[in-house]
Protein backbone atom coordinates (compact mmCIF):
# COMPACT_ATOMS: atom_id res chain seq x y z
CA UNK A 1 0.00 0.00 0.00
CA UNK A 2 1.19 3.57 -0.83
CA UNK A 3 0.80 6.61 0.63
CA UNK A 4 -0.33 9.74 -1.30
CA UNK A 5 2.15 13.15 -0.18
CA UNK A 6 -0.15 14.72 2.71
CA UNK A 7 -2.68 17.58 1.82
CA UNK A 8 -4.34 20.05 3.48
CA UNK A 9 -8.08 19.16 2.56
CA UNK A 10 -9.56 15.79 1.05
CA UNK A 11 -12.88 16.38 -0.63
CA UNK A 12 -14.95 12.83 -1.63
CA UNK A 13 -17.74 13.68 -3.62
CA UNK A 14 -16.61 15.30 -7.03
CA UNK A 15 -20.79 16.94 -7.56
CA UNK A 16 -21.66 20.40 -6.99
CA UNK A 17 -20.79 21.41 -3.35
CA UNK A 18 -17.28 19.42 -3.65
CA UNK A 19 -16.12 20.43 -6.77
CA UNK A 20 -17.44 23.91 -5.40
CA UNK A 21 -15.25 23.50 -2.68
CA UNK A 22 -12.43 22.35 -4.93
CA UNK A 23 -12.37 25.45 -6.51
CA UNK A 24 -13.02 27.46 -3.81
CA UNK A 25 -9.95 26.22 -2.08
CA UNK A 26 -7.62 26.32 -4.89
CA UNK A 27 -8.04 30.11 -5.43
CA UNK A 28 -7.21 30.15 -1.66
CA UNK A 29 -3.70 28.79 -2.24
CA UNK A 30 -5.09 25.45 0.01
CA UNK A 31 -3.75 22.03 -0.86
CA UNK A 32 -6.33 19.98 -1.80
CA UNK A 33 -7.77 16.64 -3.63
CA UNK A 34 -10.80 15.82 -4.96
CA UNK A 35 -11.84 11.81 -5.62
CA UNK A 36 -15.17 10.50 -6.63
CA UNK A 37 -15.85 6.56 -7.36
CA UNK A 38 -17.32 7.54 -10.82
CA UNK A 39 -15.28 6.68 -13.53
CA UNK A 40 -16.54 9.89 -15.71
CA UNK A 41 -19.37 12.52 -14.40
CA UNK A 42 -23.27 11.23 -14.67
CA UNK A 43 -25.35 11.75 -17.17
CA UNK A 44 -28.89 11.35 -14.80
CA UNK A 45 -30.68 14.22 -14.43
CA UNK A 46 -31.09 15.45 -10.70
CA UNK A 47 -31.26 18.62 -9.63
CA UNK A 48 -32.29 21.54 -12.66
CA UNK A 49 -32.01 25.18 -10.66
CA UNK A 50 -29.97 27.40 -9.02
CA UNK A 51 -30.90 30.49 -6.85
CA UNK A 52 -29.54 34.32 -6.63
CA UNK A 53 -27.78 33.20 -3.40
CA UNK A 54 -26.17 30.41 -4.63
CA UNK A 55 -25.14 32.83 -7.79
CA UNK A 56 -23.78 35.58 -5.45
CA UNK A 57 -21.97 32.47 -3.52
CA UNK A 58 -20.50 31.29 -7.03
CA UNK A 59 -19.60 35.28 -8.32
CA UNK A 60 -17.27 35.67 -4.98
CA UNK A 61 -14.73 32.62 -7.08
CA UNK A 62 -15.50 33.57 -10.44
CA UNK A 63 -17.72 31.00 -11.55
CA UNK A 64 -21.28 32.18 -11.65
CA UNK A 65 -20.64 33.87 -15.26
CA UNK A 66 -19.61 30.14 -16.88
CA UNK A 67 -22.62 28.75 -14.67
CA UNK A 68 -24.77 31.35 -16.36
CA UNK A 69 -23.51 30.97 -19.56
CA UNK A 70 -24.49 27.00 -19.44
CA UNK A 71 -28.01 27.55 -17.95
CA UNK A 72 -31.25 27.48 -20.30
CA UNK A 73 -31.80 30.05 -22.31
CA UNK A 74 -34.12 31.73 -22.49
CA UNK A 75 -35.68 30.68 -19.09
CA UNK A 76 -38.29 28.47 -19.32
CA UNK A 77 -41.74 29.43 -17.19
CA UNK A 78 -43.41 26.68 -14.69
CA UNK A 79 -46.97 25.48 -15.94
CA UNK A 80 -49.34 24.24 -13.93
CA UNK A 81 -52.28 22.45 -15.44
CA UNK A 82 -55.38 19.94 -14.46
CA UNK A 83 -55.47 17.71 -17.86
CA UNK A 84 -55.42 20.49 -20.78
CA UNK A 85 -57.19 23.36 -17.75
CA UNK A 86 -54.03 26.31 -16.59
CA UNK A 87 -53.92 26.54 -13.27
CA UNK A 88 -51.17 28.73 -13.07
CA UNK A 89 -48.24 29.79 -14.96
CA UNK A 90 -44.78 31.51 -13.43
CA UNK A 91 -42.76 33.37 -15.39
CA UNK A 92 -39.24 33.40 -13.40
CA UNK A 93 -38.00 35.81 -15.94
CA UNK A 94 -40.18 38.60 -15.21
CA UNK A 95 -39.15 38.58 -11.86
CA UNK A 96 -35.83 40.91 -11.79
CA UNK A 97 -33.25 40.76 -9.12
CA UNK A 98 -29.77 42.32 -9.17
CA UNK A 99 -27.12 40.95 -10.09
CA UNK A 100 -28.61 37.33 -10.51
CA UNK A 101 -32.34 36.01 -11.39
CA UNK A 102 -34.04 34.54 -8.28
CA UNK A 103 -33.94 31.25 -10.23
CA UNK A 104 -31.68 29.56 -13.08
CA UNK A 105 -32.96 26.73 -15.17
CA UNK A 106 -29.62 24.45 -15.68
CA UNK A 107 -29.19 21.08 -14.98
CA UNK A 108 -26.98 19.28 -12.61
CA UNK A 109 -25.14 17.21 -15.33
CA UNK A 110 -24.28 20.87 -16.99
CA UNK A 111 -23.44 22.37 -13.21
CA UNK A 112 -20.93 19.42 -12.61
CA UNK A 113 -19.29 19.69 -16.12
CA UNK A 114 -18.93 23.09 -15.88
CA UNK A 115 -17.37 23.42 -12.01
CA UNK A 116 -14.72 20.34 -13.58
CA UNK A 117 -13.49 22.07 -16.44
CA UNK A 118 -12.94 25.49 -14.13
CA UNK A 119 -11.08 23.33 -11.47
CA UNK A 120 -9.32 22.01 -14.55
CA UNK A 121 -8.30 25.38 -15.37
CA UNK A 122 -7.02 25.85 -12.17
CA UNK A 123 -4.68 23.24 -11.92
CA UNK A 124 -6.60 20.71 -9.72
CA UNK A 125 -8.19 17.14 -11.83
CA UNK A 126 -11.28 15.28 -10.13
CA UNK A 127 -9.27 11.47 -9.19
CA UNK A 128 -12.39 9.44 -10.44
CA UNK A 129 -12.90 5.80 -10.13
CA UNK A 130 -11.39 6.66 -6.56
CA UNK A 131 -13.52 4.84 -3.71
CA UNK A 132 -13.58 5.78 -0.04
CA UNK A 133 -13.29 2.87 1.92
CA UNK A 134 -12.54 4.40 5.43
CA UNK A 135 -10.49 7.13 7.34
CA UNK A 136 -9.06 7.19 10.51
CA UNK A 137 -8.66 10.88 12.49
CA UNK A 138 -5.70 12.06 15.01
CA UNK A 139 -5.14 15.33 16.27
CA UNK A 140 -3.01 15.76 13.53
CA UNK A 141 -4.93 14.76 10.81
CA UNK A 142 -6.90 11.99 8.30
CA UNK A 143 -5.75 8.80 6.91
CA UNK A 144 -7.90 7.47 4.33
CA UNK A 145 -8.24 4.29 2.74
CA UNK A 146 -9.26 4.67 -1.31
CA UNK A 147 -9.59 1.84 -3.47
CA UNK A 148 -8.66 2.58 -7.04
CA UNK A 149 -9.97 -0.06 -9.55
CA UNK A 150 -8.68 -2.90 -6.95
CA UNK A 151 -5.66 -1.21 -5.88
CA UNK A 152 -5.49 0.56 -2.06
CA UNK A 153 -3.65 3.18 -1.71
CA UNK A 154 -3.60 5.87 1.54
CA UNK A 155 -4.28 9.34 1.59
CA UNK A 156 -2.74 11.40 4.43
CA UNK A 157 -4.89 14.97 4.67
CA UNK A 158 -5.46 17.80 7.34
CA UNK A 159 -9.27 17.38 6.66
CA UNK A 160 -11.71 15.34 5.13
CA UNK A 161 -14.92 16.81 3.86
CA UNK A 162 -17.58 14.58 2.99
CA UNK A 163 -19.37 15.36 -0.33
CA UNK A 164 -20.80 12.35 -1.08
CA UNK A 165 -24.34 12.30 -1.13
CA UNK A 166 -27.54 10.88 0.81
CA UNK A 167 -25.38 7.92 1.04
CA UNK A 168 -22.21 9.31 2.33
CA UNK A 169 -19.50 6.99 3.30
CA UNK A 170 -17.71 9.40 5.27
CA UNK A 171 -21.12 10.35 6.93
CA UNK A 172 -21.24 6.79 7.95
CA UNK A 173 -17.65 5.93 9.19
CA UNK A 174 -18.12 8.77 11.55
CA UNK A 175 -21.33 6.72 13.18
CA UNK A 176 -23.89 9.91 12.27
CA UNK A 177 -27.55 8.63 11.82
CA UNK A 178 -29.55 10.62 9.44
CA UNK A 179 -33.20 11.63 11.90
CA UNK A 180 -35.68 12.97 10.04
CA UNK A 181 -38.81 11.82 8.59
CA UNK A 182 -39.38 9.44 5.56
CA UNK A 183 -42.69 11.15 3.09
CA UNK A 184 -45.51 8.54 2.60
CA UNK A 185 -45.48 6.65 -1.24
CA UNK A 186 -42.83 7.51 -3.54
CA UNK A 187 -42.06 9.25 -7.43
CA UNK A 188 -41.41 7.27 -10.47
CA UNK A 189 -38.70 8.68 -12.29
CA UNK A 190 -37.28 8.46 -15.76
CA UNK A 191 -35.84 10.11 -18.93
CA UNK A 192 -37.35 9.16 -22.37
CA UNK A 193 -38.74 10.50 -25.59
CA UNK A 194 -42.37 11.93 -25.70
CA UNK A 195 -44.72 11.70 -28.74
CA UNK A 196 -46.43 15.00 -28.17
CA UNK A 197 -46.80 18.40 -29.13
CA UNK A 198 -45.50 20.28 -26.06
CA UNK A 199 -43.03 23.24 -26.24
CA UNK A 200 -39.16 22.13 -24.72
CA UNK A 201 -39.20 25.80 -23.50
CA UNK A 202 -41.85 24.94 -20.77
CA UNK A 203 -41.29 23.29 -17.41
CA UNK A 204 -44.77 20.97 -17.10
CA UNK A 205 -46.57 19.52 -13.71
CA UNK A 206 -49.99 18.30 -13.69
CA UNK A 207 -52.06 18.07 -10.49
CA UNK A 208 -54.90 15.40 -10.78
CA UNK A 209 -56.39 13.87 -7.48
CA UNK A 210 -54.04 10.54 -7.91
CA UNK A 211 -50.34 12.89 -7.59
CA UNK A 212 -48.91 14.77 -10.13
CA UNK A 213 -47.07 14.23 -12.96
CA UNK A 214 -43.83 16.48 -14.40
CA UNK A 215 -42.35 16.97 -17.46
CA UNK A 216 -39.13 18.54 -18.52
CA UNK A 217 -36.60 18.82 -21.28
CA UNK A 218 -33.14 18.30 -21.13
CA UNK A 219 -31.50 19.97 -23.21
CA UNK A 220 -28.50 18.21 -22.20
CA UNK A 221 -29.35 14.67 -23.32
CA UNK A 222 -32.39 15.99 -25.39
CA UNK A 223 -34.57 13.49 -23.30
CA UNK A 224 -37.85 15.02 -21.28
CA UNK A 225 -37.19 14.17 -17.40
CA UNK A 226 -40.49 12.68 -16.38
CA UNK A 227 -41.76 12.27 -12.64
CA UNK A 228 -45.09 10.57 -11.83
CA UNK A 229 -45.94 10.71 -7.84
CA UNK A 230 -47.18 7.30 -6.74
CA UNK A 231 -49.14 6.79 -4.04
CA UNK A 232 -50.94 3.50 -4.18
CA UNK A 233 -48.17 1.23 -5.82
CA UNK A 234 -45.49 3.11 -4.40
CA UNK A 235 -43.44 -0.72 -3.68
CA UNK A 236 -43.69 -1.04 -7.13
CA UNK A 237 -40.97 -1.07 -9.28
CA UNK A 238 -41.82 1.10 -12.63
CA UNK A 239 -41.56 -0.07 -15.74
CA UNK A 240 -42.25 1.82 -19.07
CA UNK A 241 -45.83 0.16 -19.60
CA UNK A 242 -47.40 1.49 -15.89
CA UNK A 243 -45.36 4.98 -16.45
CA UNK A 244 -47.05 5.77 -19.90
CA UNK A 245 -50.52 4.63 -18.67
CA UNK A 246 -50.34 6.91 -15.39
CA UNK A 247 -48.62 9.78 -17.23
CA UNK A 248 -51.29 9.11 -19.94
CA UNK A 249 -53.91 9.83 -17.10
CA UNK A 250 -52.42 12.01 -15.44
CA UNK A 251 -51.83 14.77 -18.22
CA UNK A 252 -54.69 13.85 -20.44
CA UNK A 253 -52.54 13.54 -23.30
CA UNK A 254 -54.12 10.56 -24.21
CA UNK A 255 -51.93 9.99 -27.27
CA UNK A 256 -48.39 10.86 -25.69
CA UNK A 257 -45.81 7.90 -25.47
CA UNK A 258 -43.53 7.30 -23.51
CA UNK A 259 -40.31 5.67 -25.21
CA UNK A 260 -36.51 4.73 -25.76
CA UNK A 261 -36.14 5.22 -21.84
CA UNK A 262 -32.15 6.50 -20.84
CA UNK A 263 -33.26 4.94 -16.93
CA UNK A 264 -36.23 4.77 -14.72
CA UNK A 265 -36.14 4.72 -10.65
CA UNK A 266 -37.52 5.16 -7.81
CA UNK A 267 -37.37 7.99 -5.27
CA UNK A 268 -38.69 8.47 -1.53
CA UNK A 269 -38.55 11.92 -0.39
CA UNK A 270 -36.54 12.47 2.59
CA UNK A 271 -36.24 14.89 5.01
CA UNK A 272 -33.31 14.50 7.31
CA UNK A 273 -29.93 15.84 8.82
CA UNK A 274 -27.45 13.95 11.46
CA UNK A 275 -26.87 16.14 14.90
CA UNK A 276 -23.56 17.22 14.14
CA UNK A 277 -22.01 18.38 10.45
CA UNK A 278 -18.33 18.33 11.95
CA UNK A 279 -16.66 15.92 14.19
CA UNK A 280 -12.62 15.84 14.49
CA UNK A 281 -11.61 16.43 11.80
CA UNK A 282 -14.40 15.34 9.49
CA UNK A 283 -16.80 17.70 8.26
CA UNK A 284 -19.98 16.60 6.20
CA UNK A 285 -21.42 19.44 3.44
CA UNK A 286 -24.47 19.10 0.99
CA UNK A 287 -26.69 16.18 0.47
CA UNK A 288 -23.99 14.05 3.40
CA UNK A 289 -25.20 16.69 5.95
CA UNK A 290 -29.00 17.34 4.93
CA UNK A 291 -31.59 15.22 2.43
CA UNK A 292 -35.09 17.15 2.09
CA UNK A 293 -37.57 17.13 -0.82
CA UNK A 294 -36.19 18.78 -4.50
CA UNK A 295 -39.56 21.15 -4.40
CA UNK A 296 -37.70 23.44 -2.62
CA UNK A 297 -35.16 23.88 -4.94
CA UNK A 298 -32.22 23.82 -2.27
CA UNK A 299 -26.61 22.37 1.15
CA UNK A 300 -10.54 25.52 14.92
CA UNK A 301 -13.33 27.54 16.31
CA UNK A 302 -13.36 28.93 13.10
CA UNK A 303 -14.33 25.90 11.34
CA UNK A 304 -16.40 24.99 14.19
CA UNK A 305 -18.32 28.25 13.26
CA UNK A 306 -19.40 26.50 10.32
CA UNK A 307 -21.78 23.91 12.45
CA UNK A 308 -23.12 26.73 14.53
CA UNK A 309 -24.01 28.50 11.17
CA UNK A 310 -25.10 25.64 9.18
CA UNK A 311 -26.94 23.28 11.42
CA UNK A 312 -30.12 26.13 12.64
CA UNK A 313 -30.20 26.55 8.47
CA UNK A 314 -29.93 23.48 7.60
CA UNK A 315 -33.21 23.10 9.90
CA UNK A 316 -34.65 25.83 8.24
CA UNK A 317 -34.27 24.39 4.94
CA UNK A 318 -35.81 20.92 5.92
CA UNK A 319 -39.07 22.92 7.05
CA UNK A 320 -39.30 25.17 4.22
CA UNK A 321 -38.55 22.56 1.41
CA UNK A 322 -41.24 20.12 3.23
CA UNK A 323 -43.78 22.95 3.56
CA UNK A 324 -43.14 23.84 -0.28
CA UNK A 325 -43.54 20.06 -1.04
CA UNK A 326 -47.14 20.42 0.24
CA UNK A 327 -47.89 23.38 -1.73
CA UNK A 328 -46.11 22.12 -5.13
CA UNK A 329 -47.63 18.64 -4.39
CA UNK A 330 -51.38 18.64 -2.88
CA UNK A 331 -53.24 15.93 -1.91
CA UNK A 332 -56.84 16.23 -1.77
CA UNK A 333 -58.98 19.28 -3.66
CA UNK A 334 -59.00 22.02 -1.36
CA UNK A 335 -55.21 21.41 -1.47
CA UNK A 336 -54.74 21.46 -5.15
CA UNK A 337 -57.75 25.01 -5.15
CA UNK A 338 -55.03 26.60 -1.96
CA UNK A 339 -51.53 25.46 -4.08
CA UNK A 340 -52.88 27.08 -7.02
CA UNK A 341 -53.97 30.34 -5.41
CA UNK A 342 -50.57 30.81 -3.94
CA UNK A 343 -49.14 30.59 -7.41
CA UNK A 344 -51.09 32.43 -9.21
CA UNK A 345 -50.37 35.12 -6.82
CA UNK A 346 -47.15 34.79 -7.19
CA UNK A 347 -47.25 35.45 -10.95
CA UNK A 348 -50.32 38.16 -10.25
CA UNK A 349 -49.13 40.11 -7.28
CA UNK A 350 -45.65 41.80 -7.25
CA UNK A 351 -45.41 42.24 -3.69
CA UNK A 352 -45.97 38.51 -2.61
CA UNK A 353 -44.18 37.34 -6.04
CA UNK A 354 -40.85 38.74 -4.53
CA UNK A 355 -41.19 37.64 -1.28
CA UNK A 356 -42.04 34.06 -2.50
CA UNK A 357 -38.98 33.88 -4.60
CA UNK A 358 -37.04 35.76 -2.37
CA UNK A 359 -37.00 32.89 0.27
CA UNK A 360 -36.94 30.53 -2.89
CA UNK A 361 -33.90 32.23 -3.93
CA UNK A 362 -32.68 31.96 -0.20
CA UNK A 363 -32.10 35.66 -0.03
CA UNK A 364 -33.83 35.54 3.46
CA UNK A 365 -30.51 32.84 4.50
CA UNK A 366 -28.70 34.71 7.73
CA UNK A 367 -26.26 33.93 10.09
CA UNK A 368 -27.07 36.68 12.78
CA UNK A 369 -26.75 34.10 15.72
CA UNK A 370 -23.23 33.03 14.49
CA UNK A 371 -20.07 33.73 16.43
CA UNK A 372 -19.16 35.47 13.76
CA UNK A 373 -21.37 37.92 13.62
CA UNK A 374 -20.76 41.28 15.71
CA UNK A 375 -23.17 43.95 14.93
CA UNK A 376 -21.76 47.20 17.13
CA UNK A 377 -23.48 49.89 15.12
CA UNK A 378 -26.58 52.31 14.89
CA UNK A 379 -26.66 51.92 11.20
CA UNK A 380 -28.46 49.45 8.93
CA UNK A 381 -31.19 48.20 7.35
CA UNK A 382 -33.03 45.14 8.36
CA UNK A 383 -31.23 42.96 6.18
CA UNK A 384 -28.07 44.69 6.52
CA UNK A 385 -27.13 43.61 10.28
CA UNK A 386 -23.92 41.92 10.44
CA UNK A 387 -24.74 37.77 9.86
CA UNK A 388 -26.88 39.01 6.70
CA UNK A 389 -25.10 39.05 2.88
CA UNK A 390 -23.45 42.02 1.80
CA UNK A 391 -25.93 43.27 -0.82
CA UNK A 392 -25.03 44.88 -4.34
CA UNK A 393 -24.37 47.83 -5.49
CA UNK A 394 -23.18 50.44 -8.19
CA UNK A 395 -20.52 52.60 -7.85
CA UNK A 396 -17.04 54.30 -9.13
CA UNK A 397 -13.13 53.35 -8.70
CA UNK A 398 -10.88 55.05 -10.33
CA UNK A 399 -13.19 57.29 -12.40
CA UNK A 400 -15.07 54.19 -13.87
CA UNK A 401 -18.27 52.33 -13.23
CA UNK A 402 -18.06 49.04 -11.20
CA UNK A 403 -20.32 47.39 -8.52
CA UNK A 404 -19.54 46.55 -5.37
CA UNK A 405 -19.74 42.76 -5.86
CA UNK A 406 -17.31 42.97 -8.93
CA UNK A 407 -14.62 45.37 -6.76
CA UNK A 408 -14.94 42.56 -3.82
CA UNK A 409 -14.88 39.08 -6.06
CA UNK A 410 -12.05 36.80 -5.06
CA UNK A 411 -11.12 34.48 -2.31
CA UNK A 412 -10.50 37.38 0.33
CA UNK A 413 -11.81 38.68 2.99
CA UNK A 414 -12.78 42.73 3.16
CA UNK A 415 -12.70 45.70 5.94
CA UNK A 416 -14.47 48.86 4.04
CA UNK A 417 -13.79 52.14 5.79
CA UNK A 418 -17.15 54.15 5.30
CA UNK A 419 -15.32 57.60 5.88
CA UNK A 420 -18.96 59.62 6.45
CA UNK A 421 -21.11 62.19 4.79
CA UNK A 422 -18.22 64.58 6.11
CA UNK A 423 -14.80 62.98 6.10
CA UNK A 424 -12.66 64.46 9.51
CA UNK A 425 -8.80 63.86 9.32
CA UNK A 426 -9.27 62.29 12.59
CA UNK A 427 -11.82 59.58 11.48
CA UNK A 428 -9.18 59.15 8.53
CA UNK A 429 -6.73 58.73 10.92
CA UNK A 430 -7.91 55.88 12.88
CA UNK A 431 -8.59 53.95 9.62
CA UNK A 432 -4.78 53.81 8.41
CA UNK A 433 -3.42 53.17 11.84
CA UNK A 434 -6.20 50.35 11.95
CA UNK A 435 -5.11 49.38 8.26
CA UNK A 436 -1.30 49.71 9.84
CA UNK A 437 -1.76 47.33 12.49
CA UNK A 438 -3.57 44.84 10.49
CA UNK A 439 -0.40 44.51 8.22
CA UNK A 440 0.70 41.10 8.41
CA UNK A 441 -3.04 40.26 7.09
CA UNK A 442 -2.76 42.20 4.00
CA UNK A 443 -2.75 39.08 1.78
CA UNK A 444 -6.22 37.87 3.67
CA UNK A 445 -8.14 41.17 4.00
CA UNK A 446 -8.30 43.81 1.72
CA UNK A 447 -9.01 46.91 2.75
CA UNK A 448 -11.11 49.28 0.64
CA UNK A 449 -11.90 53.37 1.80
CA UNK A 450 -15.30 54.56 0.78
CA UNK A 451 -16.36 58.09 0.33
CA UNK A 452 -19.36 60.06 -0.55
CA UNK A 453 -17.29 62.26 -3.34
CA UNK A 454 -14.13 62.41 -5.50
CA UNK A 455 -13.56 65.74 -3.74
CA UNK A 456 -13.66 63.94 -0.56
CA UNK A 457 -11.50 60.99 -2.02
CA UNK A 458 -9.07 63.44 -3.30
CA UNK A 459 -8.69 65.48 -0.42
CA UNK A 460 -7.86 62.39 1.69
CA UNK A 461 -4.57 62.16 0.05
CA UNK A 462 -4.74 58.37 -0.16
CA UNK A 463 -1.01 57.87 -1.51
CA UNK A 464 -2.08 55.33 -4.46
CA UNK A 465 -5.22 53.45 -3.03
CA UNK A 466 -8.29 53.50 -5.10
CA UNK A 467 -11.22 54.38 -3.05
CA UNK A 468 -14.73 53.36 -4.07
CA UNK A 469 -16.90 56.36 -4.67
CA UNK A 470 -20.37 56.00 -3.79
CA UNK A 471 -21.68 59.51 -5.07
CA UNK A 472 -24.79 58.39 -6.28
CA UNK A 473 -25.13 56.84 -2.61
CA UNK A 474 -26.55 53.61 -3.79
CA UNK A 475 -24.07 51.80 -1.10
CA UNK A 476 -24.95 54.14 1.52
CA UNK A 477 -28.76 53.82 1.31
CA UNK A 478 -28.17 50.06 0.45
CA UNK A 479 -26.62 49.78 3.79
CA UNK A 480 -27.73 52.26 6.00
CA UNK A 481 -24.91 54.30 6.27
CA UNK A 482 -24.35 57.99 6.76
CA UNK A 483 -21.88 58.04 9.59
CA UNK A 484 -18.34 56.31 9.62
CA UNK A 485 -18.21 52.66 9.84
CA UNK A 486 -16.12 49.55 10.05
CA UNK A 487 -17.72 46.91 8.17
CA UNK A 488 -15.97 43.29 7.89
CA UNK A 489 -17.03 41.39 4.86
CA UNK A 490 -16.61 37.78 5.11
CA UNK A 491 -15.08 35.50 1.94
CA UNK A 492 -18.42 33.82 1.55
CA UNK A 493 -19.84 37.81 0.77
CA UNK A 494 -21.50 37.57 4.54
CA UNK A 495 -20.98 40.46 6.56
CA UNK A 496 -19.25 39.82 9.89
CA UNK A 497 -18.93 42.97 11.73
CA UNK A 498 -20.15 46.75 11.48
CA UNK A 499 -18.81 48.62 14.15
CA UNK A 500 -18.58 52.59 14.57
CA UNK A 501 -15.80 52.24 17.23
CA UNK A 502 -12.75 53.48 14.81
CA UNK A 503 -9.90 51.47 16.84
CA UNK A 504 -7.43 49.22 16.16
CA UNK A 505 -8.41 47.33 19.67
CA UNK A 506 -12.38 46.93 18.65
CA UNK A 507 -11.30 45.80 15.16
CA UNK A 508 -8.10 43.27 15.92
CA UNK A 509 -10.38 41.99 19.31
CA UNK A 510 -13.30 41.00 16.27
CA UNK A 511 -11.02 39.55 13.82
CA UNK A 512 -8.54 37.48 16.50
CA UNK A 513 -11.98 34.90 16.28
CA UNK A 514 -10.88 34.31 12.75
CA UNK A 515 -7.57 34.66 11.97
CA UNK A 516 -3.87 33.67 14.34
CA UNK A 517 -2.13 36.65 13.92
Amino acid sequence: MSADRRVDVLIVGAGPVGLTLANDLVARGVSCRIIDQLAEPTRRSRAHALQSRTLEALDTIGLAKSIIAAAQNPQPPFLILAGQRTIARIDFSSFLHVPYPYLIIIWQQRIERVLESELAGRGLQVARGTRLVSFEMNADGVIAQVDRGGKRDAIRASWIVGCDGGHSTVRHVLGLQMQGTTMPGCFWLGEFDISWKRSRDTLYEWWHRDGIATADYIDFTGKWHVAIECRRDSDGAPDLAKMCALFRKRTANYEATLSNPDWTDTLKVNQRMPEHFIVGRAILAGDAAHVHSAAGGQGTTLLHSYEAERLPNARSVLRRTQTFHHIEVPHGLISRWIGGEIFKAIQSIRSFGDAALARLGMLNVNYEDSPLSLHDSRQATTHTRAGWHLPDAPCKRDGRAETLFEILRGPTATLLFFAGMNPTARTLASFEAIEQKLASLNSQIHVHYVFTSEVDANEAALNGRNPIIDGGQHLQTALGLSEPEIIFVRPDGYIGLRTQRLDSHSVCEYLSRIYRT
